[in-house]
């Protein structure tokens, strides 16, 4: 009878051992797993800001191309007044008026040229006053692109290498 009562107290201590965690095994895994989500979470913020940046450089870069397009299909000329934080687009009509539309705000702002500059495309679409470069600020993210090189009759968009804007 003895045998069959320590048999059953040896069999019990091996089912606590092998049926559970350790709370030094529970404390460990948890820990591993707050590491990796804080890893993830600083990947995943650089991430959006590099997609952030290059959607704002993006979306100028679209709206000079159909501002070249407009330029043309309605046979005016059209400006892009550009700033540090902001760029506005606008078009001269015939009677010699200039119109202006709303702002366009920078998350991102342009860090060179230093200066506001206006960009002319005339009726042909071509564009009277090219510079070499507009550089965007994007912060400490590399984006896969960070400025735009104008031409009088392209726009790339690029990334900075030094002091040149490298289309991509």
């Amino acid at each position: 009878m003895e045998t069959a009562k320590s048999g059953q107290v040896q069999q019990r201590a091996e089912m606590n051992k092998s049926g559970g965690f350790s709370l030094i095994e529970l404390i460990t895994a948890i820990a591993i797993m707050a590491i990796l989500i804080a890893l993830a979470g600083m990947v995943w913020k650089r991430w959006t800001d590099q997609y952030n940046a290059e959607s704002e450089i993006r979306t100028m870069h679209t709206d000079l191309l159909q501002t070249r397009v407009k330029a043309m299909g309605q046979n005016l000329q059209y400006l892009v007044g550009i700033g540090p934080g902001s760029y506005q687009i606008g078009f001269i009509s015939d009677s010699g008026t200039t119109t202006w539309q709303t702002p366009v705000t920078l998350k991102y702002p342009i860090s060179s040229p230093t200066s506001s500059m206006t960009l002319t495309f005339d009726t042909k679409g071509l564009l009277s006053t090219p510079t070499s470069a507009i550089q965007f600020n994007t912060g400490t993210g590399k984006p896969e692109y960070d400025c735009l090189e104008l031409y009088e009759t392209r726009i790339n968009i690029g990334r900075m290498n030094g002091t040149t804007c490298v289309p991509r």
